[in-house]
């Protein structure tokens, strides 16, 4: 036995080095090359590259055509895997990689039809645009040929190879990231459930608003009991599924322009920063590029030709996501006599059904049957009751694809206006800014103008479903030139058409913007990095007032607890990573939100509140402020008592999740973390399990929360010791229109997703400090920047 233990030991001892060099190769030979000759057969003429100190790409081409196949190439040379598998995620392809355990996402995918969108919108492309579409997959395709025998170390791990890319894939990419910002459904499902379980009272309390209001209320007819059996397995909807985190809506952005009357060289300023989930590698793409047609920079989506947010030789545009309600629960009513009939407000029609193959790894393929009616997809359906989702997704005017690419050649307000005029993707609040001076503003996309609510889940049959059309694009909130001197998107003025944005980013930027006014100093460029970076904590004054108030008067709290407070009392109000004060704040904000919601809801639904609805800060600030009765739990006799032992529950929490018995020497950072989600991690599989830890980028310790300005989250968990961090300011831009040399762009991580690229972290040290890098966007600071140049020739 102990001789084979030893052969053992030493066999292990071989192969797992053998293994790391193996891995070493492969990761080696995979990295693209960024220095020599690249031929690609479809180019009409050269195109040369240049890469500056951070593999930011720079395409100089002879023709735009050639700009979009040579972005192609570039991009999937860096980011392949990932845009391999943001298709399948899309089309509903992951099985067919990752084994059943993502076929439940998948059927979702197929149902919802990202894959069918996508199609449909091709159609509706003109020719140019096509044309531009097929040069950029022509470009990813090059490359998949180019590099069969050295793709990344990922394919190799899985033991595949992405097939080739379609036009369509590109297509229904942009349509699932529209139902990603949109998704809105599962939130009808959660405010259903409150309702049912608490009342009138109490939901609209929590959702601050009145849930059966509207010109038609709400009404429910149950049929055999299954509406309220539905209701409850919606939720199995809502699991994570196994290679991609679910969206969210807490997620969101900050975008904001400045006019020249503020700024410090008398020209518009503009800063951008998405916000979306920490993955790795990052979820957007540096680029720039350039022909006699256009010249455009900044962020790009990996499988997506042209810029979604940067600038180009007259105008800087971004975008943030506005959170309306674009999508409804629908329970439609089934006929039990005669199969594939529905009942609707003036009779009864036929339900659409068609079918769809998923391949499954290691299985044989599902045969996946698909329901619609005319309120869109079935997602869920058992005896005669069905629930549908309802989407503005299924009523674009335009594809995305073809705003983006008439946006990154816009020269003025009047070319911007009329490109959102006709843009049907998620609502949005589209910020400008050009080189004459002036700024704008305007919200843009489809959004429903429902009969009525649209908060919980409505009835297909008695009309309380149908929507009366889309909100018209002049009645949405725009501005040109505002009186202030900037815009800020996402202001609380445009709660009327976005009803759970949490408005404490927009006021804080808000606010910063009008105190610079009121001082008289001038905004420049490190000001609005500094803004970006913003970490004051919104409800700081109030807790610290509400708690000063009530423990200064018990005398029932431990040495840790006095000095707690104590460290409390001196803070800032700031949430910077190094902060004991910080750390302190956010366990009681958020044990007093758990001990509150609890009481009503239970864990598992409190759990999904504080994950799916962005404002309940703003429940907790109005529980604190006006302390009302029906909320106190049943256990304390007063607000006051309350509080102590919330915060006394809070303190209790920090210590055990620090495991130090000095609470000054607890610092936010060490408990609040980013954790970088690398796709594989989620495998099922031991052996991609276990290969996935080398593509792990260790936690980084951030400060900030979910409403701060620099918006690294909290993550909702049912653990009270956990606070980790998973999403927040992915990319960030800062644009100043006077100076083409004042552009700059900065990623959480950095460009390239291969596992030994110098490139795949190494703008996460700048991203942490607010330094953004500099994007050359004229020709001498190219030149000043250029580290490397590869030029590509169809010869």
């Amino acid at each position: 036995m102990q001789k084979i233990t030893v052969t053992i030991l030493v066999i292990l001892a071989l192969v797992i080095p053998a293994l790391a060099v193996l891995a070493w190769y492969y990761a080696q030979r995979a990295l693209p090359v960024m220095d020599g000759v690249i031929t690609l057969s479809d180019l009409s003429r050269p195109v040369e590259v240049k890469f500056d100190e951070q593999a930011v790409p720079y395409i100089q081409a002879k023709a735009e055509r050639d700009a979009y196949l040579t972005q192609g190439f570039v991009t999937a040379s860096e980011r392949m895997f990932q845009m391999d598998v943001l298709r399948r995620t899309a089309i509903g392809e992951l099985s067919e990689v990752f084994g059943s355990d993502s076929l439940s996402h998948d059927k979702l995918m197929r149902t919802i039809g990202f894959s069918r969108l996508g199609r449909e919108e091709y159609k509706q492309l003109p020719a140019d645009m096509k044309a531009d579409l097929q040069a950029y997959c022509q470009g990813v395709n090059a490359y998949i040929e180019d590099a069969a025998s050295r793709l990344p170390l990922e394919f190799i791990v899985l033991g595949y190879q992405p097939r080739k890319w379609e036009t369509t894939d590109t297509l229904a990419i942009l349509k699932y990231l529209q139902y990603e910002a949109d998704e809105s459904w599962q939130l009808d499902d959660l405010r259903q459930r409150v309702l049912d379980k608490v009342g009138d009272k109490l939901a609209n309390y929590l959702f601050e608003q009145n849930l059966k209001g509207g010109p038609q209320a709400q009404t429910f007819m149950p049929v055999s009991g299954d509406r309220a059996r539905l209701i409850a397995q919606a939720s199995s909807l809502l699991q994570p599924h196994a290679v991609l985190p679910n969206p969210l809506p807490i997620w969101g952005s900050n975008a904001w322009v400045v006019s020249p009357a503020l700024s410090d060289n008398k020209g518009c300023l503009m800063a951008h920063d998405a916000h979306s989930a920490f993955v790795s590698p990052d979820r957007y793409y540096l680029c720039s590029l350039s022909s006699p047609e256009i010249h455009v920079a900044g962020a790009t989506i990996p499988g997506v030709p042209g810029v979604v947010a940067g600038r180009n030789d007259n105008i800087a545009f971004g975008s943030t996501v506005l959170r309306a309600d674009t999508q409804d629960l629908v329970l439609e009513q089934l006929s039990p006599q005669f199969p594939g009939k529905y009942r609707t407000a003036t009779g009864w029609a036929n339900v659409t059904e068609l079918t769809e193959d998923v391949p499954v790894r290691f299985g044989k393929a599902v045969v996946e049957k698909i329901l619609a009616t005319q309120h869109g997809s079935v997602l869920l359906q058992n005896e005669n009751t069905a629930a549908c989702l309802n989407w503005t997704g299924y009523k674009s005017k335009e594809p995305v694809l073809k705003s983006i690419f008439k946006l990154d050649h816009a020269s003025n307000w009047q070319d911007f206006s009329t490109v959102l005029s006709a843009y049907s993707g998620s609502a949005r609040t589209w910020v400008y800014a050009d080189r004459q001076g002036n700024i704008g503003y305007h919200v843009a996309g489809a959004i429903p103008v429902r009969t009525g609510s649209g908060a919980i889940v409505a009835t297909g049959w008695t009309g309380a479903a149908d929507w009366a059309g889309l909100m018209k694009f002049d009645d949405m909130p725009h501005g040109y030139n505002p009186t202030q001197g900037y815009a800020v998107a996402d202001d609380p003025d445009f709660e009327k058409i976005s009803f759970y944005n949490n408005p404490m980013r927009a006021l804080r930027i808000g606010s910063a913007l009008d105190g610079f006014k009121k001082s008289g100093q001038r905004v420049g460029l490190p000001e609005m990095a500094l803004l970006q970076g913003d970490q004051t904590a919104s409800l700081a004054p109030l807790v610290k007032k509400e708690l000063e108030q009530v423990i200064t008067k018990s005398q029932i709290i431990d040495d840790f607890q006095v000095s707690a407070l104590d460290t409390l009392r001196r803070w800032d109000g700031v949430l910077k990573p190094d902060s004991a004060a910080s750390a302190i704040y956010e366990s009681f904000v958020r044990t007093l939100t758990r001990r509150v919601l609890e009481a009503k809801l239970g864990s598992k639904m409190t759990q999904e509140y504080l994950q799916r609805w962005p404002r309940w800060s703003l429940l907790t600030q109005k529980i604190i402020t006006t302390k009302p009765k029906e909320w106190l739990p049943l256990e304390e006799r007063t607000y006051e008592t309350f509080f102590i032992t919330t915060f006394a529950q809070a303190m209790k929490d920090i210590r055990l999740s620090s495991k130090i018995d000095d609470v000054t020497k607890c610092s936010w950072q060490t408990l609040h973390q980013i954790q970088f989600q690398p796709v594989l991690s989620s495998s099922d599989s031991a052996l991609v399990g276990a290969a996935s830890k080398l593509f792990n980028v260790s936690p980084v310790g951030v400060g900030g929360d979910q409403d701060t300005v620099n918006a690294c989250n909290v993550a909702a968990s049912v653990d009270p010791f956990n606070f980790n961090c998973d999403s927040g300011p992915v990319e960030r831009l800062l644009v100043d229109m006077a100076d083409a040399d004042k552009f700059y762009a900065s990623l959480t991580l950095g460009q390239s997703e291969h596992l030994f690229s110098p490139f795949r972290t190494d703008q996460l040290r700048n991203w942490l400090r607010l330094e953004p890098h500099s994007i050359a966007f004229s020709p001498d600071q190219l030149e000043k920047q250029q580290q490397h140049k590869v030029i590509f020739t169809n010869r």
